[in-house]
């Protein structure tokens, strides 16, 4: 994955799916919901947007700013991984903000399955980088993240999609392997 597609698309630097030179949508903000978080590959991304007014601030600072990222619940339920995620969290010190979620999408909102709730229309943003295709049943689980945001929120995805033109060859495979590989969508849709 290329870290400067998705360094630009959480700038609000993405339209249409290419990006652009300048600001043309919402950057990343506020309270975030990663999903498929894994081991941390975009923390130290996450990291950039989350201090606003300068590293010695702290939180206070972050939360007074009225931008930038002020809380992040990363959602990972490999407890390897989950484990990994945290470790590289408190390296980069975003422990104060980042909160792993050791569960599935479908529990984020379940107080019995982890050690808190995300409750519907309290989330900013949704960052998705090439998790929805391994979500167990991705229309109902859409659905239930759809509903954590609040009006005005923002989804900001980079996920694999079908060939439908192009390249034979991947349209062969593809088919033949039910793989859907390559190209990508890199978007932000606005709730």
């Amino acid at each position: 994955m290329n870290k400067e597609r998705v360094t630009a698309l959480l700038e609000g630097c993405v339209k249409g799916g290419f990006i652009q030179d300048e600001v043309v949508s919402t950057p990343i903000h506020g309270t975030v919901l990663e999903i498929g978080a894994g081991s941390s590959m975009w923390v130290d991304v996450l990291a950039h947007f989350s201090s606003c007014i300068d590293a010695a601030g702290g939180l206070h600072s972050r939360k007074n700013a009225g931008h930038g990222i002020t809380k992040i619940y990363g959602v990972e339920p490999n407890p390897i991984l989950a484990k990994a995620l945290q470790m590289h969290v408190n390296d980069v010190g975003l422990q104060d903000i980042y909160h792993v979620i050791p569960v599935g999408i479908k529990s984020v909102n379940d107080p019995s399955a982890w050690d808190g709730k995300i409750k519907h229309g309290s989330v900013n943003c949704i960052l998705g980088i090439l998790c929805l295709c391994s979500i167990p049943e991705p229309e109902k689980n859409i659905q239930m993240l759809y509903k954590l945001l609040k009006t005005g929120s923002h989804w900001f995805m980079n996920e694999h999609v079908k060939v439908s033109c192009g390249s034979p060859l991947l349209c062969f495979y593809q088919y033949h392997t039910g793989y859907e590989v390559i190209p990508h969508i890199i978007s932000t849709l606005k709730k």
